[in-house]
């Protein structure tokens, strides 16, 4: 028992001893620090002094060695945004880290351990092998998606990239889709038909609709851009404002101009909103009483509601408590958008077999 204990605390160290290195090498492959702390007006006597200072004109295995002994006395450095001791920042945002760590590791044991057990005990179908197995392999990317996001904020900036956001967030949102899908494959289905040809269509287009706004959500969220321009329905004093081209090239307004980002969010919110409305009217229409009319009526509602707190968090700057009920309402909206776009196709064919009787 004591062997294989040492055996494990030498690996731990082990670990540490690499990621450290990794993490050093990391950080001077991004660049020169001195190059991030001056300002651009520096001179190269001002660089020259700084260099000196952080003791960046060493050969890197002593800046390594020295970074390691530091930190064996507890001395991981000086933040240079902050100007307090590293460690005291890494205190402060420990418990939000360890949240994270714990729901990520809670979800991957949730679902990866019933998972191998139905699997191996013959509970789940073999179709359905290779489409769960991807689920939980897409979330084991997410974790490496999720750290690519934080990195950025550990770079130039203090906040993460508003492109790693949107890319972690519609991650996430793909893999809680595939689950929606699958759950309700397996559910029962009505055999009632479609209210047109086209609903599965449209309910597809509306399913897509959602995922695009909570990407664009992303965007607004990563530039802060929902804490300006407070009004509704004008824009700036305008119904479409000034200034939505302003950057060059024009396109990167799309992705890094907070005034168009908002806007951008703004009229998807009403096309969803616009194309959403319309298929609750033909489907109500073409097939009263039906449960895809019902369905398309309990979608539109949650729209509405979601409309409403995107409005009011906007009104209001963005108080937390609106904020993340805004980005739930988000979720449920596009949960129920591809659990209804799944609805008209039926529910999945079960596995049968033939019993031969005497």
């Amino acid at each position: 028992m004591l062997g294989w204990l040492l055996q494990r605390v030498a690996q731990a160290l082990l670990v540490i001893v690499a990621m450290s290195l990794v993490v050093f090498l990391g950080m001077h492959a991004i660049g020169n620090p001195a190059d991030i702390l001056l300002a651009p007006d520096a001179t190269q006597a001002d660089r020259a002094e700084l260099i000196a200072q952080l003791g960046l004109d060493r050969p890197l295995w002593q800046q390594y060695l020295s970074f390691a002994g530091s930190a064996l006395q507890g001395d991981l450095g000086r933040s240079f945004v902050y100007n307090v001791p590293a460690v005291t920042l890494i205190l402060q945002r420990l418990p939000a880290t360890l949240e994270l760590a714990i729901a990520a590791t809670a979800f991957s044991v949730i679902f990866g351990v019933p998972l191998l057990f139905f699997v191996l005990t013959g509970r789940v179908e073999r179709k359905l092998w290779l489409p769960l197995a991807g689920i939980f392999l897409l979330g084991g990317l997410q974790g490496a998606i999720g750290w690519w996001m934080v990195s950025s904020g550990l770079e130039a900036r203090t906040d993460v990239s508003q492109y790693r956001l949107a890319t972690h967030l519609v991650t996430a949102c793909l893999i809680f889709a595939a689950c929606m899908w699958f759950m309700r494959a397996l559910s029962p289905h009505s055999n009632e038909p479609p209210p047109t040809r086209y609903s599965a269509k449209l309910a597809g287009l509306i399913a897509f609709m959602a995922l695009f706004q909570i990407y664009l959500g992303a965007l607004v969220a990563g530039l802060d851009a929902g804490l300006s321009y407070n009004t509704w329905p004008l824009m700036d004093g305008a119904v479409v404002p000034s200034d939505l081209f302003i950057q060059s090239p024009a396109w990167i307004n799309f992705f890094e101009n907070p005034k168009t980002v908002q806007f951008v969010h703004r009229l998807g919110a009403y096309a969803i909103f616009i194309v959403v409305a319309i298929n609750m009217i033909v489907s109500l229409r073409a097939a009263p009483q039906t449960t895809h009319a019902r369905r398309s009526v309990v979608l539109f509602v949650l729209v509405l509601i979601q409309a409403i707190l995107g409005i009011s968090t906007l009104l209001l700057h963005v108080p937390l408590d609106l904020a993340l009920a805004h980005q739930g309402g988000a979720l449920v909206v596009f949960g129920f958008a591809i659990a209804n776009w799944r609805g008209f196709y039926g529910e999945l064919p079960r596995q049968t077999s033939i019993v031969v009787r005497d």
